[in-house]
C-alpha cells in the first residue's frame, strides 16, 4: 500500500526512512521500519545495511523502553537463537518479558510468551511470578476473543486441569471449543480438542 506525498509514493518503509532522515534517533521509527522490512530482507539506512532484527535493536539502543521493538525481536528470533541488547545476549522469552514490563496490557505479547515458555517454567514480571498457562490466561482477560491464547491455554492444562477464567472453571476441551468459537477453521485446535476427547478428557 502507498500514499501520495508533493506527487510522489510512498511505502511504508519508504516513510519510516523519511522519518529516519529528518531524525536518526527516532526510535518509533526504527521500530516501524523493522516491522516494514520482509523477513530474510535488507534496507538501507543511510550507508548501513540493515535487517529487521538490527531495525529493533537500533530502537532499542535508543530507547529500551521501546515495547514494540522488544515484541518484535522476540517474534523474529528463531527458537534457541538470541540477540544482544544492551550488553547481554536475549532469547524470545526474555524480549517478550521486557515488552511487558513496558506495556502489560498487549495480549498477543501475553500469547506469545506463554507460546515459548517450557512446561513448570515461570517469569517475574510486575510482583508475581507467572507460569506457562497464567500467561494464557492473562491475555484472554485482555481480549477474551484471542483464538491463539484459547489454544495455547488448552494445551498448558494438564488433562482434566481446570484453570478460571471470567468468572469460569474450564478444562482443555473449553479451551479448544472457544478457540473454535474465534476461528472455526483453527486446524490445530481441532487437532488438539480431538487428542484430548480420545485420551478421555471430561467435557464440562
Amino acid at each position: 500500500e502507498t500514499v501520495s506525498v508533493a506527487f510522489r509514493d510512498y511505502t511504508s518503509q519508504a516513510c519510516c526512512l523519511q522519518a529516519l532522515r529528518i531524525d536518526p534517533n527516532d526510535s518509533r521509527a526504527w521500530a516501524n521500519l523493522g516491522a516494514a522490512t520482509p523477513a530474510g530482507q535488507c534496507v538501507r539506512v543511510g550507508t548501513r545495511e540493515c535487517t529487521r532484527i538490527e531495525c529493533y535493536v537500533e530502537a532499542l539502543r535508543i530507547d529500551v523502553k521501546c515495547s514494540r521493538a522488544w515484541k518484535e525481536v522476540g517474534a523474529d528470533l528463531a527458537p534457541g537463537a538470541t540477540v544482544r541488547i544492551d550488553t547481554v545476549e536475549r532469547h524470545p522469552k526474555d524480549c517478550f518479558v521486557e515488552a511487558l514490563r513496558i506495556n502489560g496490557d498487549d495480549s498477543a505479547t501475553w500469547t506469545s510468551l506463554g507460546g515459548v515458555m517450557a512446561a513448570g517454567e515461570s517469569v517475574s514480571i510486575g510482583m508475581r511470578d507467572w507460569r506457562k498457562k497464567d500467561c494464557f490466561a492473562e491475555a484472554l482477560r485482555i481480549d477474551p476473543n484471542c483464538g491463539a491464547a484459547w489454544r495455547g491455554l488448552g494445551a498448558a492444562l494438564q488433562m482434566a486441569e481446570t484453570i478460571g477464567v471470567a468468572g469460569r472453571q474450564l478444562r482443555p476441551t473449553d479451551c479448544f471449543a472457544e478457540a473454535l468459537r474465534v476461528d472455526p477453521e483453527d486446524g490445530s485446535a481441532w487437532s488438539h480438542l480431538g487428542a484430548v476427547l480420545s485420551a478421555g478428557e471430561p467435557v464440562s
